[in-house]
């Protein structure tokens, strides 16, 4: 970190399955921002959320450098903006094919999920 508070941060994103489609493509799932190390980030994120299971691929880095907190959130939000990922909630309120929490729970619940990891 140097003495201006910036410290090395990244804005991510997960490209995972579409379950309300028939075809089940692989669009943008979610995209998040963190200040920890990305592959720390990566594990919580596919032990907690619901739709894990569904991610296809890695983690990808949508923006990595150094920057202060208020600048690393306009980025992610940015992305949000530009990528209109399946999964987010806050700033996404406005996509079309946003998927709610509860929806997400009821589509892509862990037991009995159709594919393996």
């Amino acid at each position: 970190m140097n003495g201006w508070g910036k410290r090395r941060r990244w804005v991510y994103g997960y490209r995972c399955i579409d379950m309300r489609q028939a075809r089940q493509e692989v669009r943008w799932g979610y995209v998040g921002k963190t200040s920890s190390k990305p592959t720390y980030r990566d594990a919580q994120h596919r032990n907690d959320k619901d739709w894990s299971w569904a991610i296809r691929g890695s983690m990808v880095l949508l923006y990595d450098g150094y920057c202060g907190r208020i600048s690393l959130w306009f980025r992610e939000i940015y992305w949000i903006w530009k990528l209109n990922p399946m999964f987010n909630v806050d700033w996404n309120k406005m996509n079309p094919d946003r998927i709610t929490p509860w929806q997400a729970r009821a589509l892509y619940k862990r037991a009995g999920a159709p594919y393996p990891r």
